[in-house]
């Protein structure tokens, strides 16, 4: 997150951030169900079929949980906050800090 095309010069940027890492959960969910499931078969060849039917759609989640995370921003400037999304298509939503109400600010750890 070191580029600030949308920051002018004359704002001073208190608070930006990116995507929780909670956004992997879904491939982890895949991993956990399918070694749940294994766990019912005693053969060999079904444990491999199942891993081997899991690991795809695991591995597009891994890869679009990791490009969504790295491509997701918000960005708190004295005058706005922005926030920007998007992997093929880029989309940005500026909001005047004079129009917003309330932000709350929770990071674990």
């Amino acid at each position: 997150m070191a580029e600030r095309p949308l920051i002018a010069l004359n704002k001073s940027v208190p608070y930006e951030t990116g995507l929780h890492w909670v956004v992997y959960a879904g491939p982890v969910l895949w991993i956990i169900v399918a070694t749940v499931v294994s766990a019912w078969f005693r053969d060999a060849a079904a444990t491999i079929f199942i891993f081997a039917i899991a690991l795809f759609p695991t591995l597009i989640g891994f890869i679009r949980a990791g490009l969504v995370r790295r491509r997701t921003r918000f960005v708190l400037t004295t005058r706005r906050l922005t926030a920007t999304t998007g992997i093929l298509r880029q989309r940005s939503l500026e909001l005047v800090i004079n129009k917003i109400e309330s932000i709350a600010i929770n990071e674990p750890f």
